[in-house]
């Protein structure tokens, strides 16, 4: 019975706005004569700045001869710590930096000491546009959750112009394009950030920041108003 309402409702929706392939393709089957995209939130305007990594790294006290990843998130399982962690024991001339919060802070900045891991700082939470020195100072951005919708993290280390190394779940493969914005990888799977990490440090030309301005909350808004009037 409640399936036969479901339809009848979703049938009745003309415009779904959705956040990840699996829910277009879902809705599709449900409502095939409605319109559906993928559609996320935005993101503050002063993510798209200008602050060069030299300068943000001196400020820092980062050193400038590294290469250096950084995650940014909650510290909780489906986000991929340990499998990142792991994956730091194979990439020892490259440092990763955690930004982050939650109970389980703790237990991961054990498990990376018991692995006599001197390349990756927890720095803590940080918050708002005191995230801009950071996302400024590094090299690329890694997430490899094994949960995800759309992450506004991502959005806001693409208007940095970093690369990304994120997972196929989601809507992340709608966000970060193979190749284009990042490289996509599987779930709890440390060799293949690995792999990822070492290629997308070797990346000569970027231009993730072009692909980041979908993601600006003017834009949000005006495609929004257009989608409403169309209906």
């Amino acid at each position: 019975m409640g399936q036969i309402w479901e339809n009848k409702v979703l049938k009745n929706i003309k415009y779904f706005y959705a956040l990840s392939e699996q829910e277009i393709d879902y809705l599709k089957k449900r409502a095939p004569k409605s319109k559906i995209k993928f559609q996320t939130m935005g993101i503050k305007d002063y993510y798209y700045g200008n602050m060069k990594k030299e300068a943000a790294r001196k400020k820092l006290k980062w050193p400038l001869d590294k290469k250096i990843i950084l995650f940014l998130g909650r510290l909780i399982p489906v986000k991929g710590i340990v499998y990142l962690i792991d994956a730091m024991k194979k990439l020892k001339n490259i440092e990763l930096k955690v930004i982050g919060w939650g109970e389980l802070s703790g237990e991961y900045k054990n498990y990376a000491k018991s692995k006599k891991l001197n390349n990756i700082e927890f720095i803590g939470p940080v918050f708002n546009e005191n995230k801009l020195l950071y996302l400024s100072a590094a090299d690329a951005f890694v997430l490899p959750s094994s949960k995800e919708g759309a992450s506004v993290s991502v959005m806001e280390a693409m208007a940095r112009n970093l690369p990304i190394v994120t997972t196929d779940i989601g809507g992340m493969p709608l966000m970060v394009r193979d190749g284009k914005e990042g490289i996509v990888i599987r779930q709890k799977n440390s060799e293949d950030i690995v792999k990822a990490v070492r290629e997308i440090l070797n990346w000569k030309k970027k231009n993730v920041k072009k692909s980041a301005k979908r993601y600006k909350w003017k834009k949000i808004i005006d495609d929004t108003v257009k989608d409403y009037w169309e209906i």
